[in-house]
This record gives C-alpha cells, sequence and structure tokens, in this order.
C-alpha cells in the first residue's frame, strides 16, 4: 500500500492500522511524507503487531528535488514500531525499513538496534535520522553481534548523521556484515560494497 505524501496524520495511521487488521495479505506500507509523528506510530504498531509487514516506509518523498515534510517520527514513535516489528519477525522472511529525515536520534536508533538483533532486517534507511556517535555504536554493535546470519543487512544508509570521523572508524567495524553501506553526502556519495 502507498500512500506516500498526502498529510494523512495521525487519523489515517489510525485508519490504516484498522485495514491492517482486516487484511492478511497486507505486508508492504510506503507511508513516507504524511505528518504521522508519534502519535500515528502507536496505532500503526498495533496493527503491525497483529498483522506483521516485511515493507515499512516512512521516510522522506522526494520529487522533482523538493524536500518535503517528513514523518516527525521520533524516538518514542521508533520504539513502538520497533517493538511491534520485533515481536512479529519470525512471521515474516525480510524487514525493510525506511526512517530517512525522521528525527529519531540516538535514543531511536536503539530501539532499530534491537530489531536488527532479530536478524530479519535486510535493508534500513536511517538518512539524516539525527544519529550521533551513541547511536552508530549502537548500531555497529547489533550488526556485528546478530548471530547465525551470513548478511544481515543488505543496505544500510546512515547519511547525512553526524557520525565524525570516530562514528566512522566505529561503523567499519561493521562492514564485514553489510551488502550495501550508504556513508555519502548527495552530491559525493560512497558506497561500500
Amino acid at each position: 500500500m502507498m500512500i506516500a505524501n498526502n498529510g494523512i496524520g495521525t487519523e489515517g495511521a489510525k485508519c490504516i492500522a484498522d485495514y491492517l487488521g482486516k487484511s492478511a495479505s497486507l505486508r508492504r506500507l510506503k507511508l513516507g511524507s504524511n505528518n504521522i509523528g508519534d502519535d500515528g506510530c502507536k496505532p500503526l504498531a498495533e496493527g503491525i503487531a497483529n498483522q506483521p509487514v516485511e515493507l515499512l516506509d516512512l521516510g522522506e518523498v522526494f520529487l522533482v528535488s523538493s524536500l518535503l515534510e517528513c514523518n516527525k517520527i521520533e524516538a518514542e514513535g521508533v520504539k513502538l514500531l520497533a517493538n511491534a516489528m520485533k515481536a512479529s519477525a519470525d512471521k515474516v522472511a525480510s524487514i525493510s525499513l525506511n526512517l530517512a529525515w525522521d528525527c529519531i536520534g540516538d535514543e531511536g536508533t536503539q530501539a532499530i538496534s534491537e530489531l536488527i538483533s532479530t536478524g530479519k532486517v535486510g535493508k534500513l534507511n536511517l538518512e539524516s535520522a539525527g544519529m550521533g556517535l551513541e547511536g552508530t555504536t549502537q548500531l555497529a554493535k547489533a550488526i556485528s553481534c546478530t548471530p547465525d546470519v551470513q548478511v544481515r543487512i543488505h543496505s544500510l544508509n546512515v547519511s547525512g548523521n553526524k557520525l565524525g570521523d570516530l562514528g566512522v572508524q566505529v561503523l567499519s567495524q561493521a562492514i564485514p556484515f553489510v551488502g550495501k553501506l550508504y556513508l555519502g553526502l548527495r552530491e559525493g556519495s560512497l558506497w561500500l560494497v
């Protein structure tokens, strides 16, 4: 289901969550740029707990190089969503999660790191998500320590965060466990494959 850039807000998130409970086939949600916020994450998390999803795209939507408003999801909302996805991870083959341009910070990154421990996260986009050194350290540790998985994350985007030299050094510990790592800026991107 793709309902990106429609300004659905909390009420729209409640409707989607209600629909999740009624649909056994809905496994992919693309809800970028809808101003869902942390309040909208609560019903979505409840819906995901009842009907697991493989793709949850809550990141920024770009149209003709224009930056639109993000979903305004912060740490509390991410915790709710990550916990719901973690609880239902055994019911999906893999999870793709896009939280680009949502201000989850280091606290939200901790919740994502716990979700990574399921070994089900295949793609993760945390571009410009407010992640600093603490969050980078948590993320690298989770990626490196996930047991019994050959390639833990196929694609990881952490560009636009304030990693600094030490953050990149910490993240380099996880490189052997990531298929593609995107660290670059928009103009001068760097892919490590």
